[in-house]
């Protein structure tokens, strides 16, 4: 005859099958932390950036790089010497038309950016005239310099702005230059030109609190 089981025993054995289910839990709960395909989704899916902030991101990128070389031209605009100034602006508007392809993935190489500046410049007011002035007896470096870094501030603001636009429309750098971006180059052409005055105004203030 077998004995009855002790009510003790009974306890003990049904606090060991707990213990054994707690800890079989805290083994999957392991597992699943550190495998999670096998569980809930991964917290990097959450923190990848949306769309949405990419594209503001970029459009953020794309202003500061403009600025920067927009300075940049200004600052060609102050060689007394022409023709060097002139190959100044060429090297800068070049080197940041290669910056914008790399910023919206397409590939540019330096002999295609040159071409890609030059048909961009085509139907902008050019620099050369205000550039060879500065040779120009009685005229004065002032009185041509003001007006040239106008001009190169604005053409470079409005090569960068145009590249741009034509990149975001999904069109390749060899359509450039079509009737249809004619009325996107006067808009823009406005924008440079009073981003120029506002960069020379700065550069003004800043002279006269230096001096």
């Amino acid at each position: 005859m077998n004995n009855p089981e002790h009510p003790k025993d009974k306890a003990s054995s049904s606090g060991s099958r707990k213990r054994r289910r707690l800890y079989e839990y805290d083994d999957t709960e392991t597992a699943q932390a550190a495998n999670p395909r096998d569980g809930a989704p991964s917290h990097k899916e959450d923190e990848q950036p949306k769309p949405g902030n990419q594209k503001s991101r970029q459009s953020q990128d794309l202003n500061d790089l403009i600025k920067r070389y927009c300075y940049w031209s200004f600052s060609a605009s102050l060689i007394p010497v022409p023709i060097v100034d002139l190959a100044a602006m060429v090297t800068i508007q070049v080197k940041m038309i290669q910056e914008i392809s790399k910023l919206y993935k397409v590939p540019l190489s330096e002999e295609k950016a040159k071409k890609t500046v030059a048909v961009l410049l085509a139907n902008i007011p050019s620099s050369s005239f205000m550039s060879l002035a500065k040779l120009a007896p009685g005229i004065g470096y002032l009185a041509v310099t003001i007006p040239l870094t106008t001009i190169n501030v604005t053409n470079t603001y409005a090569v960068g702005k145009i590249l741009a636009h034509h990149f975001e429309s999904g069109h390749a750098v060899d359509s450039l230059g079509s009737r249809s971006q004619k009325a996107v180059l006067q808009s823009t052409l406005a924008d440079g030109k009073a981003f120029a005055h506002r960069t020379k105004k700065e550069f003004l203030d800043r002279f006269k609190n230096e001096s």
